[in-house]
């Protein structure tokens, strides 16, 4: 018999088969790198969003509470009762800027009209270890990463908008760096720090000065006021004089300290003082006796110094240490006068 061969199983692939799995694999690792990049993108838009909120609290501190239900005074403001004039002030100490110390305020009879910034002349320190203030340059702010010079974006680009005294923008203008932008994480991401977020408004705050000697004491034909000493950083260093500035109130009503409480009001902004806010953080309240019982601020009469008869001259202080937070209701201090 003539023996039969037998047909074998086995075929090739066809090409139009070969071409669908080529095309499926193609497809396959498309998606797989599309979704890493999408991810990569997303750790980079997280990551920027972070540094925002870093520059954030560089500048103005936390503002929630804590500690104790208390917020804590820290940040670029606090210290140096000012906003930073660049963007490196926040990783870098500005030129002759004064570092973090104990400083001693300085008392400007005549300060300069309208900022009430210190002019160094008629100044006085106000004396006493009590009356000090931790203020300066303390640095911190922002740590740079690993081998940068710069703190960045996500995408190792540097945040962009005009600083000016009173507002701090931050702007990443996305992955593209372009400024608009209409794809996923090409978009601009602004966080801007307004005047409201880092100072608090003096105007119609009213503070407490208590008279506890049994009778009222004479302002001698003048009148009595509170000045709040508000420590600025600026390159006027090391003059620590031109580092004040002082804000004033009205005279007490009466002019003279009645035997209990006295209220005393801090005016809206006019061509003395053309701002009434301040820095948030620490600040040096005093009482102060103005002679002349006229505008504030208009040469040698006023004194933070008086004497057991209350008369100009002499060595008694009125001080208190005075907390304030942006966005958060003014303090109730009270001055004595024992």
């Amino acid at each position: 018999m003539t023996p039969r061969h037998k047909r074998s199983d086995q075929s090739g692939f066809t090409l139009l088969e070969l071409l669908l799995v080529v095309t499926l694999l193609s497809v396959t690792a498309f998606m797989t790198l599309s979704a890493v990049e999408n991810n990569t993108d997303q750790v980079r838009f997280e990551d920027t969003r972070n540094r925002l909120t870093l520059i954030r609290k560089a500048i103005v501190g936390e503002t929630q509470p804590v500690y104790n239900g208390q917020r804590l005074l820290s940040g670029y403001v606090v210290d140096n009762g000012r906003l930073p004039e660049v963007r490196a002030d926040l990783t870098t100490q500005h030129t002759d800027y004064d570092t973090f110390s104990l400083r001693i305020p300085a008392f400007d009879q005549d300060p300069v009209n309208g900022t009430g910034l210190n002019d160094a002349t008629n100044n006085s320190d106000v004396t006493g270890g009590s009356n000090q203030l931790f203020k300066g340059y303390r640095g911190g702010y922002l740590t740079l990463p690993p081998g940068s010079n710069n703190f960045n974006d996500g995408w190792g680009n540097g945040f962009t908008g005009t600083v000016t005294a009173t507002v701090f923008p931050s702007t990443t203008l996305g992955k593209d760096n372009v400024a608009g932008g209409v794809n996923l994480y090409e978009p601009d991401i602004t966080d801007t720090i307004e005047e409201a977020d880092w100072t608090v408004d003096l105007e119609g705050w009213n503070v407490m000065v208590q008279n506890t000697r049994g009778s009222t004491v004479s302002a001698s034909g003048g009148c009595f006021r509170v000045s709040l000493l508000v420590y600025v950083n600026n390159d006027n260093s090391p003059a620590d004089n031109f580092n004040w500035r002082r804000l004033t109130s009205d005279c007490v009503v009466g002019d003279d300290l009645v035997v209990g409480n006295n209220t005393m009001t801090f005016p809206a902004p006019d061509a003395v003082q053309t701002s009434m806010r301040i820095p948030q953080g620490e600040h040096l309240l005093l009482l102060v006796q103005d002679a002349d019982n006229t505008t504030r601020h208009n040469g040698i009469s006023e004194t933070h110094t008086f004497d057991a008869d209350s008369t100009v001259t002499g060595t008694q202080l009125a001080t208190a240490h005075v907390n304030f937070y942006a966005g958060v209701a003014r303090p109730n201090p009270e001055l004595t006068i024992r």
